[in-house]
């Protein structure tokens, strides 16, 4: 199993790559290194890309929904990119695919 990783790509396009597995157990972790990502944005839209990350469920949602509000309290934009479809369909069945900016 991946350890907890969250790296920024390129600080001029904002994307941040996840990868790891997303569970009970790393979900604290996740979500500290995600929000000082999103803290120490100086400039652009920060899209998180999930393309690497095992992560589904209620944890994935409200993970996402951590990163969201931390984002929106600094008065910045964050997206969601290469969500696993497992993932997708829970948010749907959660009613926040409009809250949720995801491709």
């Amino acid at each position: 199993m991946a350890s907890p990783s969250i790296m920024q790509l390129a600080t001029d396009t904002g994307t941040i790559r996840v990868s790891g597995r997303v569970d009970f157990d790393s979900v604290l972790a996740y979500r500290e290194m995600g929000e000082d990502m999103i803290q120490s944005n100086t400039g652009s839209d920060l899209s998180f890309d999930l393309a690497n990350a095992e992560i589904s469920g209620n944890i994935g949602v409200s993970l996402l929904l951590c990163w969201l509000r931390c984002a929106n309290n600094l008065g910045q934009k964050v997206a969601f990119t290469q969500i696993p479809e497992n993932l997708c369909e829970m948010i749907r069945v959660s009613g926040v695919e409009q809250i949720l900016t995801f491709d």
